[in-house]
């Protein structure tokens, strides 16, 4: 998965910064999350089409990817939560999808610490997790430039 997120404080300005002026800019944060692509994600289900199947294409697996981020962390997943569904963008039927996506979510440290993305399939069968990832912000927006 393809993934930028820029928030960070660079080791030049960490130095210039009073840890007093590091307080109000972890209030309304604005968190933006880009997503282009996926590399070989893992194939849901065997392919359908009598085109394919007389083909020999039998064996011929696809996924139908959408996005799923979340923002923020209770036990629960419930409160102060906040959620994306992206499955108007389904990419059909290839385990390599371009997304070129982003999503802006508002953020307030350090109760918003976590990100998670979560690539998803729709099949038959419901939707089902392809693949996931979790960003600590905090540590991102507080930690060095590496």
């Amino acid at each position: 998965m393809s993934l930028i997120l820029k928030i960070f404080i660079t080791k030049e300005n960490k130095k210039r910064i009073n840890k007093d002026e590091i307080i109000l800019p972890l209030n309304n944060l604005r968190v933006r999350v880009y997503i282009f692509r996926c590399i070989n994600l893992t194939a849901q289900e065997n392919s359908n089409s009598i085109v394919d199947n007389l083909a020999g294409y039998s064996a011929f697996c696809k996924a139908n990817s959408f996005i799923e981020v979340k923002l923020g962390y209770d036990a629960n997943e419930g409160k102060g939560v906040r959620y994306i569904n992206d499955i108007s963008s389904i990419v059909e039927n290839t385990l390599n999808p371009y997304f070129f996506r982003y999503y802006e979510l508002d953020a307030d440290l350090p109760q918003d610490w976590r990100l998670q993305i979560n690539i998803k399939s729709k099949g038959t069968a419901g939707e089902s997790l392809i693949g996931s990832t979790i960003v600590d912000l905090e540590n991102r927006y507080l930690g060095e430039k590496s």
